[in-house]
């Protein structure tokens, strides 16, 4: 189910900066368009990720739910399938995500990194007690900085107004060790710290949530448009729900290949025994 995006724009920035060190990729061995691939091999045996499934436990009981990916011949992601289809397509500089009404366009720079980003909502017009509402459409646009070693550095969001760009956020990332470990919220005020596993993974990256403009899954070099991934698996996020703060910790467990077999999230709102567990497949 699709979220406000006016109660997002605090956290979309923050989202990004997670998309960095979900995972990092330290190798690709086993690559989708090598023999290992699902068309000419072994199943299972690539680094590129075929589902995502979490379980978790809710005040009235298992809440189970699957995001499904596919690829084209290239190694990029085509589709993330759940309740909702995301489509991706792809040009020479651009990448595009495509979710019924709601449009992310990304603009890559000769590295493959995004620069900028468009997020475009078009809504259809229609008749309420009488009244008719024209279409509308809407554009939020996104704006990233790298650091000369290909980290990003900035995250800027605008909102596009028939007067220009209108800034709403800023945020600043400091890399330790080629982990991101301090988000600077400007324009909140705010800073927020990320403590770090010492375990690395092959995993593969999956497409960015072309909603929040940010990677939300498994962050690796091969599909990972916003930079630099990081180098280890970060132990815990802290966030916020309205006036509620938390904390999700997580902890892994990697297969023979070095690729994530599960993750388990604890801490988290809402969740009668505050934790969920992420089991993956690969093709």
């Amino acid at each position: 189910m699709k979220r406000s995006i006016f109660s997002l724009l605090s956290a979309i920035c923050l989202l990004t900066a997670l998309s960095l060190f979900t995972a990092c990729q330290k190798s690709n061995s086993g690559s989708k368009g090598s023999t290992t691939n699902p068309l000419g091999g072994t199943s299972g045996s690539t680094d590129y990720v075929k589902s995502i499934t979490t379980v978790a436990q809710t005040p009235n009981g298992t809440d189970t739910g699957t995001i499904s990916y596919t690829y084209d011949d290239q190694n990029r992601c085509t589709a993330e399938i759940s309740g909702d289809t995301t489509y991706y397509t792809y040009s020479a500089n651009t990448m595009t995500s495509t979710e019924g009404m709601y449009v992310t366009t990304y603009y890559l720079n000769g590295s493959g990194a995004a620069d900028s980003a468009h997020f475009v909502v078009s809504s259809p017009g229609y008749s309420l007690g009488g009244y008719t509402f024209p279409p509308t459409t809407s554009t939020t646009v996104f704006r990233y900085t790298y650091n000369g070693s290909g980290y990003m550095s900035r995250f800027d969001m605008y909102q596009q107004t028939p007067d220009g760009d209108s800034l709403e956020d800023t945020r600043l990332f400091t890399f330790t060790s080629g982990n991101l470990t301090l988000v600077d919220d400007v324009t909140a005020g705010m800073n927020t710290t990320f403590p770090y596993t010492n375990q690395t993974t092959s995993t593969a990256g999956t497409a960015p949530d072309g909603f929040l403009g940010a990677d939300l899954g498994v962050s690796g070099s091969s599909l990972i448009i916003f930079g630099k991934p990081n180098t280890n698996l970060v132990a815990s996020i802290p966030s916020a729900v309205g006036t509620m703060s938390y904390t999700t910790n997580f902890t892994y467990t990697l297969d023979g290949q070095n690729r994530i077999s599960t993750t388990t999230e604890k801490g988290l709102p809402g969740d009668q025994s505050g934790s969920a567990i992420l089991y993956y497949t690969y093709y």
